[in-house]
C-alpha cells in the first residue's frame, strides 16, 4: 500500500493527467539531452581552433570550451526573447577576452572566407528564412579542413509545428540540404521527445519513470546510432570538405589580420573592439558605416534597431 502511495507521488511529479513531462521527468531526461550535446561539442573543440557560434544567444555550448577564441553571430532580440542576443547575461561574458559576439545575420556572415576551424549551429537552422543561403555560407567561412556539427528537430518525432520555426526537417531532407555543399556529411537521430513517448507509449497502468528510462537508452544505443528517421527529437549534422568553389585559394589569413569583414563588399574591416565608447564601425570599401548596440558591432545588411 506504501509503495503504491510513492509510485502515486512520483507519477504526479514527473507527468500531468494529460501526459504532459513536468519538472521532475525533465530533469531526469530533458536535462540529459543538454549534457549530450555538451559532450559532443567538446569533443568537437580542440584547444587551437577558431570557432564561430552561430544563433550564440549567450554561448551556452561554447563559452566553457577551451580554444582560441570564439566568435558568435545572432540577431537583435526578438519574440519576447526567445530569439537572439541575451545581452543582459552576455554583460556577464563581457570579461572573457576569447568571447566575440557580433549582430549578424548567418545568411550574409561579416567574416572572410576560409576563416573558422569549427563551427557550431544548435536548432538554429530552422529558424533561418533562406536555408540553403545559410549553409552556403558556412561552407564559405569554414576552413578546407574545417568541421561544423549542426542541429535541428527532428520533424517525424516533433510533433505540434513550432510557430517560430520556418523550415522542418526529416533525416533525409536535412542530410540532402546539407551534401548541396559539403562532400562528406554523416546525419543521425539523437534524443527521443519525452512528451510524444509519454503520450503515445506508456498506460496510465505502468511505472512510467522505468519505461522512460529505458527508452531513452534504446532509442541512443540502438535506432539512433541505425541513423532511423524516428530515432530521436533531435537530427545531428557532421559536416566536413566544404565545396571548393565556395572560398578562394588565396583566402588564408596571417596571424594578425582580422576575420571580419564588411556584409555588403566584402571588403576587410578593422579589428574587434568592444569599447562602448565607439559608435560605428566603417567599410573602406564600400563606405558603408555600422553602428554599436550594447557595445557589439551590429555587421548587419538591416540595421535598424529600437532600443
Amino acid at each position: 500500500m506504501t509503495l503504491l502511495f510513492f509510485k502515486g507521488i512520483i507519477k504526479r511529479l514527473a507527468v500531468t493527467s494529460k501526459g504532459r513531462p513536468r519538472w521532475l521527468f525533465r530533469l531526469i531526461c530533458i536535462r540529459t539531452y543538454q549534457a549530450l550535446l555538451h559532450k559532443e561539442i567538446t569533443k568537437f573543440i580542440h584547444r587551437n581552433d577558431i570557432v564561430l557560434d552561430v544563433g550564440a544567444r549567450w554561448f551556452p555550448y561554447t563559452r566553457y570550451q577551451k580554444c582560441k577564441a570564439i566568435y558568435g553571430i545572432d540577431i537583435p532580440s526578438e519574440s519576447d526573447g526567445y530569439l537572439g542576443w541575451d545581452t543582459e547575461k552576455l554583460k556577464i561574458l563581457s570579461n572573457n577576452e576569447n568571447i566575440i559576439p557580433i549582430y549578424a545575420n548567418c545568411e550574409s556572415m561579416p567574416f572572410l572566407s576560409n576563416s573558422f576551424d569549427k563551427i557550431i549551429m544548435v536548432e538554429v537552422i530552422e529558424h533561418v528564412a533562406n536555408d540553403a543561403h545559410a549553409v552556403l555560407e558556412l561552407a564559405r567561412v569554414l576552413k578546407p579542413t574545417g568541421k561544423i556539427l549542426i542541429t535541428t528537430p527532428n520533424s517525424k518525432v516533433s510533433g505540434e509545428k513550432n510557430p517560430y520555426h520556418l523550415s522542418e526537417y526529416t533525416l533525409i531532407g536535412f542530410k540532402n540540404l546539407l551534401c548541396k555543399q559539403f562532400n562528406n556529411v554523416e546525419v543521425s537521430s539523437i534524443f527521443p521527445n519525452p512528451e510524444l513517448f509519454i503520450k503515445q507509449y506508456l498506460p496510465e497502468n505502468k511505472s512510467i519513470l522505468k519505461r522512460a528510462y529505458w527508452k531513452f537508452r534504446y532509442s541512443i544505443a540502438r535506432k539512433a546510432k541505425k541513423g532511423q528517421d524516428d530515432g530521436g527529437y533531435t537530427l545531428l549534422g557532421k559536416c566536413e570538405e566544404p565545396n571548393e568553389v565556395y572560398y578562394p585559394s588565396k583566402a588564408s589569413l596571417n596571424d594578425n589580420q582580422s576575420l571580419l569583414c564588411c556584409p555588403v563588399c566584402r571588403y576587410p574591416l578593422g579589428e574587434y573592439n568592444n569599447n562602448t565608447d565607439i559608435e560605428q564601425i566603417s567599410c573602406n570599401g564600400c563606405g558603408k558605416s555600422f553602428p554599436y548596440f550594447h557595445g557589439i558591432p551590429m555587421l548587419m545588411n538591416s540595421l535598424i534597431v529600437k532600443e
